[in-house]
């Protein structure tokens, strides 16, 4: 398998895919957990770049790993290595990764930090930072100090980090404050919602009054957006 080659650019190495745009390979994927050290010594510097495709990153290959690593104690270790030092916003598998190898650690609140605050400026993050306000109210409840940076977030008014604070500590006094300040903005605009991130904020911050009365105009729209009830049942279970 490993002996064919494929050009691509000045590259020459084999290639193997650990998944398409449809599905893993899981079968594949045990393979080579199982048999890590021998893989790795065989391959020797090609290894990473045996599973990684044009355009990608180690990243992109350990976010294929990550869910069945934590059985096999080589990758498991080595997964945790490339968390620890990973620079950027985690994608989902490997925060779900980190979540279950270093549950309450500060190595999981920096990432889930990172993952709510990078978010705001990328929308198409949303769902990686509902499932990081998730794990801090999970991890870190009531932990002033942990939060802090969520507290004193001063970016974008209304966002996940909001989320993440009304997990984690509900009585919060900026929540209140910015409860008022939504319900004003919301007032004022031309219609209730516009987006179906704000509809994630009115959830942590709007009384359960306001929220019906909100999903009643969202049902009254001629096309619904099915992304608000799908944010809601992430949001209330």
């Amino acid at each position: 398998m490993f002996a064919s080659e494929v050009r691509y650019g000045n590259r020459t190495t084999s290639q193997i895919r650990l998944s398409n745009i449809l599905s893993t390979n899981i079968v594949l994927i045990r393979h080579v957990l199982s048999r890590w050290a021998e893989l790795k010594q065989h391959l020797g510097e090609r290894f990473w770049e045996t599973f990684t495709w044009p355009g990608e990153s180690r990243m992109n290959v350990w976010e294929h790993l990550a869910p069945l690593a934590d059985s096999y104690g080589g990758p498991r270790e080595e997964a945790i290595e490339f968390v620890r030092s990973y620079p950027g916003p985690l994608p989902g598998e490997l925060l779900e990764f980190t979540a279950r190898a270093l549950p309450k650690s500060r190595v999981l609140l920096d990432h889930c930090i990172r993952i709510i605050l990078g978010g705001e400026a990328q929308p198409h993050r949303r769902s990686a930072a509902l499932r990081a306000a998730e794990i801090i109210g999970r991890d870190f409840y009531g932990d002033a100090e942990a939060l802090n940076p969520l507290l004193s977030y001063s970016g974008y008014h209304f966002g996940s980090h909001l989320l993440a604070v009304s997990y984690a500590m509900p009585d919060a006094p900026v929540l209140k404050i910015a409860a008022e300040e939504f319900r004003h903005a919301l007032c004022s605009a031309p219609r209730k919602l516009q987006h179906p991130s704000e509809f994630v904020d009115f959830c942590c911050l709007g009384s359960e009054g306001d929220i019906v009365e909100v999903l009643v105009d969202l049902l009254s729209r001629p096309l619904p957006g099915l992304s608000y009830f799908w944010l809601c049942s992430r949001i209330y279970g």
